[in-house]
């Protein structure tokens, strides 16, 4: 009987073991996979900002500043737009 308890113990242990390296492998895949998206949020917020500045620059001599401002703004607005629609759609599917 004790004999039994012993393999029954060894066996869980070994199960746990088994469970905790995995778990470690997933934690440290979702790590990277988060680090690498706010990366590329960050990237892409900086790359919207620079693309609405320069089309601001570009747009100002021509429309004047409130016009170069409204125009930069609205597109803008539908790159983020469709960029939620575009992620969330993709979440929806799932």
């Amino acid at each position: 009987m004790l004999e039994r308890i012993t393999d029954y113990a060894l066996a869980f242990l070994g199960l746990l073991e088994a469970e905790g390296r995995s778990a470690r492998r997933n934690i440290v895949a979702a790590g990277t996979k988060l680090a690498l998206s706010a990366g590329g949020a960050l990237l892409l917020t900086a790359a919207f900002a620079l693309f609405g500045w320069s089309l601001y620059l570009v747009l100002t001599p021509v429309w004047g500043r409130a016009g170069a401002a409204l125009a930069c703004g609205a597109l803008l607005l539908i790159l983020g737009g469709g960029l939620l629609w575009f992620a969330n759609r993709k979440n929806s599917a799932k």
